[in-house]
């Protein structure tokens, strides 16, 4: 069975050299497990609130999203329409600088192949526009060159509990738009349940149906204090192992950056993609590092590049 993102025991086999803190992070042992229980209680409650307060303020939206995109099948051309559109509005408002003068987002779309995309994870709230914009953005390149019909659709990897605890309406905008939940525990999470999910998106990509979009640290992202290569989970590394067995993997970095002082600027950094030819015996350490290695890269540069406000206010970027 795959070890699917968050496997139960990845931190005691992980090197130490993958991890520095690895001897400060908790073991499974009975409390742990409880004082797990009652965060993720108490993270649940918060969730369910603040969904059903955004659901009040964005009810016209909600509303009219849901009747749209039900009535829509994943593979006809009018769905990649429908979240091109949709995307942008997760995104509104927010003045984004993106490496699109080297027509990297073109290439992309006109390489003929699904991509794996891997984002930083530095912002709960941010981080899923970012990602909203820069599939609108895909999937409107893909209208463009003509391929709406036949281009791969997302799929996005997130914590079961973010839809969970959604509305109804606002929780099948979600999976219409390609939203997949996993047990993103990181003790005792339901390896087999992930594992099924998991294993249903990689024949998808196999078969060049779908682009896959996963944050890599996964709940690590709560430890504001650590690097993001002592966030970065194994779990990605062990899909890819597999996947190669089948074929070439195409890995894509997106780096995520804002300006701290006002969260309407942002930045994004799209890397090269990482090719991982099939049955080239890429063993898991050199997947891990490479992609880790590559997503620091593109989230530093993307940092050198997020706009700032002078004191006109008018933007710059540095």
């Amino acid at each position: 069975m795959l070890n699917a993102i968050t496997p139960n025991t990845f931190y005691n086999a992980r090197p130490l050299t993958f991890c520095r803190n690895r001897q400060n992070l908790p073991q499974a042992n009975s409390s742990v497990l409880a004082s797990q229980k009652s965060s993720h209680d108490c993270e649940i409650l918060g969730r369910k609130t603040v969904n059903r307060i955004t659901g009040l303020f964005n009810k016209k939206f909600v509303d009219q999203a849901n009747e749209v995109l039900s009535k829509i099948d994943r593979p006809t051309p009018e769905y990649v329409y429908a979240i091109a559109g949709t995307g942008r509005v997760f995104s509104q408002n927010k003045e984004v600088e993106i490496n699109t003068e080297d027509e990297i987002i073109q290439e992309l779309a006109n390489s003929k192949r699904p991509h794996i995309f891997i984002m930083n994870h530095d912002n709960q709230t941010a981080d899923p526009q970012m990602l909203g914009f820069f599939n609108t953005l895909l999937n409107e390149e893909y209208i463009i060159s003509g391929q709406a019909a036949a281009c791969p659709r997302p799929r996005i990897i997130l914590n079961e509990d973010i839809l969970t605890t959604m509305q109804p309406k606002m929780r099948n905008i979600f999976e219409k738009l390609g939203s997949i939940g996993i047990d993103a525990s990181l003790i005792g999470g339901n390896k087999v349940a992930n594992g099924k999910k998991m294993v249903q998106i990689m024949k998808e990509y196999e078969k060049g149906e779908s682009n896959i979009y996963i944050f890599p640290e996964g709940k690590n992202c709560a430890y504001k204090n650590w690097t993001l290569e002592e966030k970065f989970q194994p779990g990605i590394a062990s899909m890819i192992s597999r996947m190669i067995s089948k074929g070439d993997v195409s890995v894509v970095p997106l780096g995520f950056a804002y300006n701290k002082s006002d969260k309407n600027l942002s930045s994004i950094e799209i890397g090269k993609p990482i090719v991982f030819e099939k049955n080239k015996n890429s063993d898991k350490d050199e997947i891990f590092n490479t992609l880790c290695s590559a997503l620091s890269e593109t989230v530093a540069k993307a940092k050198t590049k997020v706009p700032q406000k002078s004191l006109g206010e008018k933007v710059i970027y540095v």
